[in-house]
């Protein structure tokens, strides 16, 4: 059947690709692709066309533009030209790290909070009905950011921004990941991906996901563009929790998982446990800990073959490898290192795995993810959001990369990856601690206490939940949780605050390994059938995997949901979520079973099977 959404691309760009993973993100799965060049008119049943890229011609925004005034709405995410001057907008030259503010759109929930458009994406527009400004160096307001237009029956909203190219640039850097100088890199070394951040790092507060946000302000057109359809929305989380919170305990440090264990399970919460290669914690205990709700993956060392050893003055020193060498000269040593790993792991706990850590943080770029995918392995974390060079000034917060939210990964100059991207926040062990000038291992630790850390957590947290919701992947090594807690590095009151707060805020508590098959089978939930029976929208559901307590938030002319082949009615709660009191159902799907689901309006929807 035909989508309620349609995104056409103009395929100049392969970063237009996030255009449909950023619709997934914010819940709207239910969309096709095309290429630009092969529209006429939309099909029966879209309700909204989006546009990606930049490079249409006058052609296709003449037809744009005629289907907009037969009524369907038009999202265009870059200030294209064409289409822009069939709306009676004019786009402007380009500026260089505008900001973005939102200053007239219903529904949008985060004030006038300014959103980064780094480097020259953003060309101020001239014309429409101004729903967000640009601002240039100084806040000084160089043009509209975000217009819409009203023709016949419809309305378009044209952005004065790449969307696609910003959340490429905010969730991937430049996707450069040479090794940097930088004296406060502390014990890191060698290739990894924060290097493609540092430039960008210093232009977005580490307390907001700049990148969420703007993700946001597509949802909230989306929600306008669909809201007489009966269409719902799927929920980031299951059973509408605000926000998830996680402890990732990393084997590295892994003397004191079993303390760690007892730790978190006070609070009914669960610890992601990254096995090391050689554990002194055996495979029966980790199925034990597994079905008990906890995860269980490995931590990869690839240490000697990324920095091998070498002799130097007469002692023996690890001198790391460039990125280069080791995609050229290396990749079947890391793979070997790999598949070894993970062999004597399954052999040991039987247990199979979506995730995975690599210790200090290492990644050689596109040959290394390809090599990931092709073990299995969905969502690698940590390695592409370890950062030491944060520091605890009045914008201190978890967002080394500008978002706590899943989305697959995109490669610079190739597109998107079946890999997932997770940011994680901060390492407790580069946390807790003053530096100290003798050690250069030390440089980069902020400095904090472990009280001062569980209440930055707790705030963290509670942002989470009631503002941005995200998830917050706290990493806490068992050694310092476990260690006596008079040492300055202990962690385990930081841990213990932290539980408490997430808790108190209202997070739910999960496991890497869990939430991993559950973002990917929700992004991937497909609309198999809808139609219409008098006031009721019927639609059928199908998803590529189990999910349980899927959410879906329901538009304003639902007045009650039957299930399609019992007639029984799903209970509707009420949940304040976005800002907003919104109502929503949550249920299991099992995978690739289809699931019928009527939608009673107070008056028949707009959408055509």
């Amino acid at each position: 059947m035909e989508q309620p959404i349609l995104i056409l691309r103009a395929d100049s760009d392969p970063s237009e690709g996030l255009c449909a993973e950023v619709l997934r993100c914010e819940g709207f799965p239910w969309l096709d692709e095309r290429a630009a060049h092969t529209f006429d008119t939309p099909p029966p049943g879209v309700c909204v066309v989006i546009l990606a890229g930049v490079g249409f011609d006058r052609k296709t925004a003449e037809r744009l533009a005629k289907s907009v005034s037969a009524g369907v709405s038009l999202i265009v995410l870059a200030p294209d030209p064409a289409v822009a001057t069939a709306f009676d907008v004019t786009v402007s030259d380009a500026i260089s790290d505008a900001h973005l503010s939102v200053t007239a759109l219903d529904g949008w929930e985060h004030g006038d909070v300014p959103l980064l458009c780094p480097d020259d994406t953003a060309c101020p527009l001239q014309g429409g009905r101004e729903v967000a400004a640009l601002l240039a160096d100084g806040d000084e307001r160089c043009g509209s950011g975000i217009v819409s237009a009203r023709v016949g029956d419809g309305k378009a909203w044209i952005y004065g921004y790449d969307l696609c190219q910003v959340v490429a640039t905010l969730r991937h850097g430049t996707g450069d990941v040479r090794e940097r100088p930088a004296k406060d890199m502390g014990p890191l070394t060698g290739p990894r991906h924060i290097y493609g951040f540092f430039d960008l790092s210093d232009k977005v507060p580490r307390d907001v996901p700049v990148c969420d946000l703007h993700q946001d302000i597509l949802r909230t057109l989306v929600l306008s563009s669909i809201a007489d359809t009966g269409l719902p929305r799927l929920w980031h989380f299951p059973d509408a929790a605000p926000a998830l919170w996680f402890v990732k305990g990393d084997g590295c440090g892994e003397v004191g998982a079993d303390v760690e264990v007892d730790v978190v399970e006070e609070y009914d919460a669960y610890l992601t446990f990254n096995r090391p290669p050689v554990s002194r914690y055996s495979g029966d205990l980790m199925r034990d800990w597994h079905e008990r709700g906890h995860g269980i993956t490995i931590e990869a060392n690839l240490d000697d073959v990324t920095r091998p050893t070498v002799e130097e003055s007469g002692r023996m020193v690890r001198r790391s490898r460039t990125a280069q060498d080791l995609n050229e000269n290396a990749l079947h040593d890391i793979r070997a290192n790999l598949e070894a790993h993970r062999d004597s792991f399954f052999h040991d706990t039987g247990l199979e795995m979506d995730t995975i850590c690599i210790h200090g943080c290492q990644w050689s770029g596109h040959p290394m993810a390809e090599m990931v995918v092709d073990l299995g392995w969905y969502t690698p974390t940590h390695f592409i959001s370890h950062d030491p060079r944060m520091r605890h000034d009045e914008r201190y917060g978890p967002y080394m990369i500008s978002t706590a939210l899943p989305l697959r990964y995109f490669q610079h100059g190739v597109g998107i990856l079946d890999l997932w991207h997770m940011p994680a926040q901060w390492d407790e062990s580069q946390t807790l601690g003053e530096q100290d000038p003798a050690d250069p291992k030390s440089a980069g630790r902020v400095g904090l206490s472990t009280q001062a850390y569980g209440k930055e957590l707790t705030r963290f947290a509670e942002d989470a939940a009631h503002r941005w919701h995200g998830c917050q992947i706290a990493n806490f090594h068992p050694s310092y949780v476990a260690m006596p807690q008079d040492d300055p590095r202990a962690s385990r009151r930081a841990l213990e605050m932290g539980l408490e707060g997430a808790r108190a805020a209202g997070c739910r508590f999960e496991n890497q390994e869990r939430w991993s098959r559950f973002s990917r089978a929700r992004a991937d939930v497909r609309l198999a059938a809808c139609w219409e029976d008098g006031r009721a929208v019927f639609l059928t559901f199908v998803s590529p995997g189990d999910l349980q307590g899927l959410t879906l938030l329901l538009p304003d002319l639902v007045t009650g949901v039957r299930s399609g082949e019992t007639g029984e009615p799903l209970d509707i709660r009420e949940v304040v979520l976005e800002g907003r009191r919104q109502r929503a159902v949550s249920l299991d799907l099992s995978a690739e079973t289809p699931l019928t689901l009527r939608m009673e309006t107070a008056t028949s929807g707009d959408i055509r099977g």
